[in-house]
């Protein structure tokens, strides 16, 4: 098994693409239940909340690589909400 080294910047690069795309999905989903909930004058139980942050988490899948010059690529690809 070949050890692969990473650029730290790379790995800060990807959680902040994560971390992006997880608030947008996150915050799209209770904009949907505040409107909702502002019309029932209600707001949802504790339970929903964490069902809803655990379901707006993205799906994402990460490729690493090595080209013949030994330059390290990462692809980060994840699945459109």
């Amino acid at each position: 098994m070949e050890k692969i080294i990473i650029d730290g910047r790379i790995i800060l690069r990807v959680l902040e693409k994560l971390v992006t795309q997880f608030s947008e999905n996150f915050f799209s989903a209770w904009f949907d239940i505040a409107g909702k909930g502002c019309e029932e004058i209600s707001v949802p139980p504790w339970k929903e909340v964490i069902k809803m942050r655990d379901r707006e988490f993205p799906i994402i899948a990460l490729k690493c690589s090595i080209d013949d010059k030994q330059r390290t690529y990462v692809e980060y690809h994840h699945e459109a909400g």
